[in-house]
């Protein structure tokens, strides 16, 4: 059995003049935050398994409501044949993604909070030799993804743009 595990981490700052996008007045955001990841994979002649694990956190010393903890994991499996080739992914990833308001007249393009969101992912594939030269590939993905309350919802925490 074959297999490795590296890991990373990073410190990062960031700093940001107008991080909503604003024409009104506004402060400066100054953020702290640290990154890091590791991947371990397990290979054998017949399988092969790989899991990862990776996070970005910031925290902002003017504005605390700015703050983001993003985590991604994920599982990758595959199976071989001769033939075939069978895989089975699973992801979860808990992130913040930047909204704005539903009423596009007087707001396009302007960002104004950051809303954590949770995706689950889970994704079947199955790919057969028909010939040497010929390929066939089955699959599926499924998705399902929530957000959590935010100013422009309709308070049960899954409807970002209640209007569209």
């Amino acid at each position: 059995m074959g297999g490795d595990g590296p890991g990373a981490a990073r410190l990062a700052e960031e700093f940001n003049t107008n991080i909503f996008l604003t024409p009104r007045p506004h402060t400066d955001a100054w953020g702290q935050g640290l990154d890091g990841g590791m991947t371990m994979t397990g290979i054998e002649r017949d399988w092969k398994s790989a899991v990862s694990a990776n996070f970005q956190n910031r925290w902002y010393v003017t504005d605390r409501n700015l703050d983001y903890f993003n985590q991604f994991f994920s599982w990758k499996n595959s199976y071989f044949t001769d033939r075939s080739k069978f895989a089975l992914d699973f992801q979860y990833n808990n992130d913040t993604t930047l909204t704005s308001l539903a009423d596009l007249a007087s707001s396009l393009g302007y960002v104004f909070e950051r809303v954590p969101r949770t995706d689950r992912i889970v994704s079947p594939q199955w790919n057969f030799a028909v010939t040497p030269r010929t390929m066939l590939n089955v699959g599926y993905n499924y998705r399902d993804s929530t957000y959590e309350h935010s100013l422009f919802d309709d308070g049960r925490g899954s409807n970002l743009f209640p209007n569209t």
